[in-house]
């Protein structure tokens, strides 16, 4: 077992601080009787490391200090108590430290990485440029050097040096939104305004992929700044605001109509609007808004069911059903719209057609694990309207059975053959 995790299971920081004592006191005796055949399993630095990852930072820093005592060309321990006394702002003190690791290895990518971020931090900046220069002699590849050299230029007024580094960020690591926005921020301020719509859009796109929602509204207001006719940004500004975090559904609304405004052919932005408006209860507009988008898209599923579920709320049921139906043409192996044609049939009195469509439902969903319960629950449907439906009581125990529901299981398999399955 390493060190670190006896440290991590003591049970309040007095408790910690003894044990990290205590092990470096073993540690130390090792060192002292074996110095050449210490056990390769146990890292000293992890004492340092987890008591600094519980804020004891002076602790940690005489464990490096005692570890440094019995390894003193240890330069990860260097590079790591630089880090502690930066974190305690004794920038001086990290600076030297740094120093002396870098004199141990002169090659070491991480320190001068270190030492240039802890020099941005104290506005060094022609230090700094140094120090990241220094960095990529030895890791040429490595976006995040480039992207604070870009940094440090931009602060010392080199603006189009400034740019090349964003755009070697950009190069090495291009999904990597902080690289796009830094560069579609310069571009901006360069008034380059085109390079920096396209960045600035793809900024979003990239803060979107990893749901970095905020960000990404931000990257698109930038894009509407530069270029208010901009459809793409109406729309992702809409798809934005309509999500969980933000329900600013009129905000939406009006992002949409304004994407409809400079193109009016843009099926999945009536799609959308559609969506806010059956959101905001708007069923009658929320129609008007699927039809159109179905005169441009008419084989889209999905539109179909949205309009299905709208008409389903107006109580027009047959409509509702003809829906359905239209989106099962086109999408058939869909088990949630089986499951809405049911509802809806059942709603119609239409129970035989309804409960084939609850069998379909269930059918399809049981033979997806994730949708085990989805199953059972038509299942359920179809013996509310046929309690004596020996078939669906089978499927009903074994979707029992592969949730692990036996003893319910068993119960509903000798229901189905007491009704003769």
């Amino acid at each position: 077992m390493r060190w670190f995790r006896k440290i991590r299971s003591s049970r309040d920081s007095s408790d910690l601080t003894a044990s990290a004592a205590s092990l470096l006191r073993k540690l130390e005796a090792e060192y002292s009787c074996h110095p050449s055949h210490h056990n390769p399993h146990i890292r000293p630095i992890d004492v340092g490391d987890h008591l600094a990852d519980f804020g004891h930072y002076d602790e940690a820093l005489t464990a490096y200090g005692q570890v440094l005592r019995l390894d003193p060309d240890n330069v990860d321990v260097y590079q790591h108590k630089g880090e502690v006394l930066t974190h305690l702002k004794r920038y001086n003190e990290a600076l030297a430290v740094y120093q002396q690791a870098l004199r141990l290895d002169p090659d070491n990518v991480d320190v001068y990485q270190c030492k240039g971020d802890l020099l941005t931090h104290l506005k060094r900046y022609n230090e700094a440029l140094a120090a990241y220069q220094q960095a990529l002699q030895h890791d040429p590849d490595n976006a995040y050097l480039y992207r604070m050299k870009g940094d440090v230029l931009k602060e010392l007024h080199r603006y189009e040096e400034a740019l090349v580094a964003y755009q070697q960020a950009v190069h090495f690591d291009p999904s990597n939104p902080y690289h796009l926005n830094k560069q579609a921020t310069l571009l901006k301020e360069l008034h380059r305004y085109k390079e920096a719509i396209a960045a600035f859009t793809n900024a979003g796109d990239e803060w979107e992929e990893v749901a970095s929602f905020k960000e990404a509204l931000a990257a698109y207001e930038q894009v509407l700044q530069l270029d208010p006719e901009n459809v793409k940004a109406w729309q992702h500004k809409g798809d934005i605001l309509t999500k969980p975090r933000f329900k600013r559904y009129k905000e939406a609304l009006a992002a949409y109509e304004q994407a409809l405004q400079l193109d009016p052919e843009n099926a999945s932005a009536w799609q959308r609007k559609g969506d806010i408006l059956t959101e905001l209860k708007r069923y009658d507009e929320a129609l008007i808004a699927y039809e159109r988008a179905l005169h441009l898209v008419p084989d889209n599923a999905d539109v179909y069911q949205h309009k299905g579920e709208v008409l389903t709320e107006l109580k027009r049921y047959d409509e509702a059903l003809t829906a359905y139906q239209q989106a099962l043409q086109h999408d058939p192996d869909n088990a949630y719209l089986y499951r809405r044609k049911g509802d809806v049939l059942k709603e119609l009195h239409r129970y035989k057609e309804a409960i084939a469509a609850f069998t379909d439902a269930g059918d399809k969903w049981g033979d997806i694990d994730f949708y085990k319960e989805e199953a059972l629950a038509a299942y359920e449907q179809i013996l509310q309207l046929d309690p004596k439906n020996a078939s669906a009581w089978q499927r009903k125990g074994d979707i029992l059975k592969r949730l692990g529901k036996l003893q319910e299981a068993q119960q509903a398999h000798e229901k189905a053959c007491e009704l003769g399955y």
